[in-house]
């Protein structure tokens, strides 16, 4: 069985949220190699409007670092 897709031709976005360690980088990650699309994660996306380097630790966002990216005021700037 193969997976061709070539007739698909989608030029929108895909959005999947979820609860923490639900699985969503894996399945987006899957699912952009399937059918050739580009995947781009919301939280390095958040990191590099902020000025912190996009690629980080797992635990990044627990740390003093990744909480402080959580204010109000930070949010605002992002905007």
């Amino acid at each position: 069985m193969t997976n061709d897709h070539s007739e698909l031709k989608y030029h929108g976005s895909v959005c999947i949220s979820g609860l923490t360690a639900s699985g969503k980088t894996t399945h987006s990650l899957l699912r952009a190699g399937e059918f050739g699309l580009a995947f781009v994660s919301g939280s390095q996306v958040r990191l590099f409007l902020s000025g912190v380097f996009p690629i980080q630790q797992k635990d990044f966002w627990l740390t003093k670092e990744g909480k402080d990216l959580w204010r109000e005021e930070v949010f605002r700037k992002l905007k």
